[in-house]
């Protein structure tokens, strides 16, 4: 439940002003015990709000329990289930295009996509570089791997 109080704080002191300076004071059908009721009820409701909160979240966890039981239950019984249809190649083929699902969670189907690796591409082995290098004495003016022209000046 909210950390509000059920019934305001301006309400309690009224109702305690009512039950001492204004005890005796009447305004025809109203007096500190319609306050003092309307109080109570306010706060047994509360109460019966609390406590089906509690069931709830009692109910939640007990469903989710059996979601997991169900599950477990589903991918063996889905196992099993490949296992025995190995030799039966329809069955085979309805049985891998399922996957048993609960909460978002599922079984991995075997006839899935790999799943495709994020980030920087790996490096190239280097025996997959292509390099082409001249089969011959550089041309005139060229510069070789030294930076070196072939002709003097």
């Amino acid at each position: 439940m909210s950390q509000d109080p059920v019934v305001p704080p301006a309400l309690l002191a009224l109702h305690a002003i009512f039950t001492s300076a204004l005890q005796d004071l009447r305004f025809g059908n109203f007096d500190e015990s319609v306050l003092g009721a309307a109080i109570a009820q306010v706060a047994a409701r509360a109460d019966a709000v609390a406590e089906a909160e509690a069931a709830l979240a009692e109910a939640r966890a007990g469903l989710a329990q059996a979601q997991d039981e169900l599950l477990h239950t589903g991918q063996r019984a889905l196992a099993y289930a490949r296992i025995y249809a190995e030799d039966d190649s329809e069955l085979s083929e309805r049985l891998l295009s399922l996957a048993v699902t609960v909460g978002g969670r599922d079984t991995p189907a075997a006839a899935k996509e790999p799943v495709r690796r994020r980030g920087r591409p790996g490096k190239t082995p280097a025996s997959a570089l292509s390099i082409s290098l001249p089969l011959g004495p550089p041309a005139s003016g060229e510069m070789t791997s030294a930076g070196v022209g072939s002709q003097v000046s």
